[in-house]
């Protein structure tokens, strides 16, 4: 049965949402240092106070200092993916962002003159230069000493590339790696010691490696491979959600899916990765949620309705539950309106529906025809275990066998399942198409994420429920334009999934 198998939630959650938390405490620390040079210049005994002031005017100064400043650092590039949380060379951008957000701040002051009708005090301009640089380079520091957060990785290759790629990675902490052991293809190089890393095994030993250590990378640093042993690595390494970063040929560099990196000068490639990071999450769940809520008041009419003709047709729950393999390959309880009988795998275990199903229920099957049985999927978005847009969820027992037939099946678990998503508008649903078609979908979806496309999505899916509510009005309803059945093996032979 299929299990998670990236195990560093941690790292990933690091990457996730560094980029917020940093943004939030350079936040608080702008705030407090504009506060700490106000009291420096108008209530400490360091200075005197020759002439008046209004605090209600700084009031009014203070914001929109604080968003100048904030924009400023980004500017300067302080929330770089990657990036040390702190460094004198980080320190080095915080001076600069410093200095740029003072000097947008006082030409702001100089054409809105109703801002202030004092002035801003003379010598609020270098204190608070020192005051918030000081508290947001204190509040980095503080935190670069106390999170340390690593993953365990692999460089796969025993050679003067794969020493140097362990140095380069070890010399920088702050990507989050941590070397455990070498691969080699040659068994003579088993037990040597590279930069204080020992070569724990051959390409074959790699399955049972990744496993065993917890492997979530591998960093691919022996360009004389076989294409062949490449692509084995790299479909063992997918299977269980581990990251691999390749050092490259130059002609390797013409690949269009690939993501390039940089340590030390050195390129790696890798597949691509989302966009789905930092504040655009935060942006999709956002999104998300407000949706999920306004859709589900717009439909609790019809949902009362639908539950009525539920329990009015048959026994049983109106609702029905199935765990399905969400983000990162963590399980979720999937909530759908019930289609089929009570107990309909009872006897035959995990299997696919078809369209002429005899386990669906009357009223079932014209909910499954109108996939109105999806309604209560938006709680699931609701509470954050789906998004209205993605890879739609399958079930554990089918993930297992994907994953070990088609290469970056996994890769699709990057992001949250959708109730609606990039394959199913364009036509990979129903009895079309097959996983692996539908899957060069999602991963298009995965690497090119925007908040315009989800929007598109959604827009195109209420074209294609226009037109399908049209079909069910005027055709037959065992007519082949009314058959269901959403997921199919990998072959495309029997149609379908389970309820």
């Amino acid at each position: 049965m299929f299990q998670p198998s990236r195990p560093f939630s941690k790292k990933r959650a690091r990457e996730l949402y560094l980029p917020i938390f940093l943004t939030l405490l350079d936040l608080t620390g702008i705030v407090l240092g504009l506060l700490l040079a106000y009291w420096i210049r108008f209530h400490s005994a360091l200075m005197s106070v020759t002439k008046g002031y209004d605090p209600a005017e700084y009031k009014r100064m203070f914001p929109i200092a604080t968003v100048v400043w904030l924009v400023s650092f980004c500017f300067t590039h302080l929330y770089r993916r990657n990036e040390k949380i702190w460094s004198w060379r980080v320190f080095g951008r915080l001076l600069r962002g410093s200095l740029l957000a003072v000097a947008i701040f006082v030409t702001i002051l100089f054409f809105v003159r109703s801002l202030t009708v004092h002035g801003l005090a003379r010598w609020m301009v270098p204190i608070s230069l020192v005051t918030v640089a000081g508290l947001v380079s204190l509040g980095r520091r503080l935190l670069d000493r106390s999170l340390v957060i690593t993953a365990r990785a692999l460089v796969l290759g025993a050679g003067p590339s794969g020493k140097e790629v362990a140095r380069s990675i070890q010399r920088h902490p702050e990507l989050g790696w941590e070397i455990v052991g070498f691969i080699t293809t040659d068994p003579a190089d088993l037990g040597r010691e590279l930069t204080g890393v020992e070569v724990t095994g051959t390409v074959d030993d790699l399955p049972g490696i990744l496993d065993r250590e917890e492997i979530e990378a591998v960093f691919v640093a022996q360009t004389d491979f076989r294409h062949e042993m490449l692509g084995n690595v790299f479909f063992e390494c997918q299977k269980r959600m581990v990251d691999v970063k390749v050092v490259p040929d130059l002609t390797e560099m013409l690949f269009s899916e690939v993501d390039v990196g940089e340590v030390d000068g050195i390129p790696f490639l890798g597949l691509r990765d989302t966009s789905l990071r930092g504040w655009n999450a935060v942006l999709k769940r956002l999104f998300d949620a407000a949706g999920a809520a306004l859709l589900l008041i717009l439909a609790a009419p019809a949902m009362a309705v639908i539950a009525w003709l539920i329990k009015r047709d048959s026994p049983g729950s109106v609702f029905y539950r199935q765990e399905r393999v969400g983000a990162d390959g963590k399980r979720f309880f999937l909530t759908k309106f019930r289609t089929m009988g009570a107990d309909a795998e009872k006897g035959t275990g995990p299997i696919f529906a078809t369209p002429d199903d005899p386990r669906q229920t009357r009223i079932g099957r014209r909910l499954r025809q109108a996939h109105l049985d999806e309604i209560p999927q938006l709680w699931n978005v609701l509470v954050g275990d789906m998004s209205l847009v993605g890879p739609r969820p399958e079930r554990p027992f089918f993930v297992e066998q994907f994953r070990e037939q088609i290469p970056r099946y996994m890769a699709r678990h990057r992001i949250k399942s959708g109730i609606t998503g990039w394959a199913q508008v364009n036509g990979q649903t129903g009895h079309e198409g097959t996983i692996s078609e539908r899957l060069k979908y999602d991963l298009y979806y995965i690497e090119n994420w925007s908040m315009l496309l989800d929007i598109k999505v959604l827009l195109l899916t209420v074209v294609w429920m226009t037109r399908r509510t049209r079909q069910m009005m005027t055709l037959p309803p065992d007519h082949p334009a009314l058959r269901r059945s959403e997921d199919r093996p990998v072959d495309g032979g029997s149609p379908g999934r389970g309820e």
